[in-house]
């Protein structure tokens, strides 16, 4: 058994996985080696292996471009590679996420995508019910996601996305006065976030590279909710979470940077969905965000993908549950799980 892991990306990230792969593979004894993706010989230099692990990004235009068709190419050679094809043909995209949940017939908010300006300004002007919630198809922690309040602000939008779009690069402003919000008061937990700042730069100049979002718009309905959301994770017949306050005067609660661990926030109709779809949609790891509609008590998933920051929330549950909902003391990694799952699979 040989594994290949993909390490071009930021190993020093805070949030990249790769290095948890690496440390499985050390500590369980698992053969494996580094590969470049960008190589020219990539594909000769993973023939000899049974795994390929790569961490599909959200700022990197070169990674967007070469995902899909290493990934396909490399398993056509029978090597099992993550992400596969249905955990993650539709990362960091927005809509194709609810065409694929709403195509399975998952619990979503309803949704609005148009590719054309005149329809969508005649749907804004005469059908649309506000609040919505506007969203570009790229892009992680609120950072593309905001409150459409009035008809005007809906026009206003689309004009701007049928005229010279928006940028899907991380927003400077947006990121700094939110991780100041969530540690103020706490000096421990700010010296950590400015520890973070030569990251989240690196992050910040690679994704200028990304052309700005136009030629579409794509609105979710708001559910009105108490406060949070809460992140199921499902990975190797385990599910564990975390539950996410909204940022102060905001609704958004992604990309906050905080952080609990309230079971009792989580209903077992979420768990039960969480469940059923990602063995229904054939995701090999996955973390579906879900809103709990104050009105009826049922959880939305409002997005959903297959990479996301495993320390502090989902390693704090402190638990998970199985397949049958017993709870099961004891750290969940989804990496670890990831690899224990696809070796299975393998052997």
């Amino acid at each position: 058994m040989r594994i290949a892991i993909n390490e071009y990306d930021d190993l020093n990230h805070s949030q990249n996985t790769i290095p948890d792969f690496i440390r499985y593979c050390q500590e369980c004894g698992v053969e494996y080696k580094l590969v470049d993706a960008y190589d020219k010989d990539i594909v000769s230099q993973i023939r000899d292996c049974d795994i390929f692990l790569w961490v599909p990004g959200v700022d990197s235009v070169s990674n967007k471009l070469l995902t899909a068709s290493l990934l396909r190419a490399i398993e056509s050679m029978d090597v099992l590679v993550y992400p596969n094809f249905s955990t993650g043909w539709h990362h960091d995209n927005k809509i194709a996420e609810s065409f694929y949940l709403d195509a399975n017939n998952a619990p979503i908010p309803k949704y609005w995508t148009f590719f054309e300006r005149e329809k969508a300004l005649n749907w804004a002007r005469k059908e649309a019910v506000f609040p919505l919630v506007a969203k570009l198809k790229s892009g992680s922690g609120s950072n593309n996601v905001r409150l459409i309040k009035t008809q005007g602000d809906a026009v206003s939008y689309i004009k701007r996305m049928f005229g010279k779009g928006i940028s899907p690069s991380v927003n400077i402003f947006f990121k700094a006065s939110t991780h100041y919000k969530a540690a103020r008061g706490n000096w421990g937990e700010m010296k950590k976030r400015i520890a973070r700042v030569p990251e989240f730069l690196r992050r910040y100049f690679k994704s200028r590279e990304l052309p700005n979002e136009k030629g579409y718009v794509y609105f979710q309905e708001f559910i009105p909710n108490d406060g949070y959301d809460i992140r199921i994770v499902v990975v190797n017949e385990k599910i564990s979470f975390c539950t996410r306050p909204v940022r102060k005067n905001d609704f958004r609660a992604s990309g906050g940077g905080t952080t609990e661990n309230r079971k009792e926030l989580v209903p077992e109709n979420v768990l039960v969905t969480a469940r059923n779809f990602a063995q229904k949609l054939g995701m090999q790891k996955v973390a579906f965000d879900f809103v709990i509609d104050n009105r009826t008590g049922e959880g939305k998933i409002i997005e959903m993908c297959c990479e996301f920051p495993h320390a502090g929330g989902i390693v704090g549950a402190g638990g998970y549950w199985d397949f049958d909902f017993n709870w099961h003391e004891g750290e969940l990694d989804p990496s670890r799980e990831l690899i224990d799952m696809l070796i299975k699979m393998k052997t």
